[in-house]
């Protein structure tokens, strides 16, 4: 099972904390998600800014250079929000 955080400023996804063989980590501040990431207790993380109605970007952070995040990881993150 995949492990990703999360940080979520807009307190509207808390709940979603598995999605099919992903579990989301749901983090207070960014850099408790940043310490998952470096220790490797984290493959990636998102964090979904206070706008994200408006705006609706999300910013993802990995150890790999990936333009985009892989298939399998975007359509389960995806169907959480």
């Amino acid at each position: 099972m995949d492990r990703i955080g999360c940080v979520d400023q807009t307190g509207l996804f808390t709940e979603y904390t598995k999605q099919g063989d992903l579990q989301i980590l749901l983090y207070t501040a960014e850099e408790e998600a940043k310490q998952g990431l470096v220790s490797e207790n984290l493959k990636e993380y998102f964090i979904i800014p206070r706008d994200y109605l408006n705006s609706g970007l999300v910013t993802r952070y990995s150890m790999k250079t990936q333009i985009e995040a892989p298939a399998d990881v975007s359509r389960q993150y995806a169907a959480s929000l």
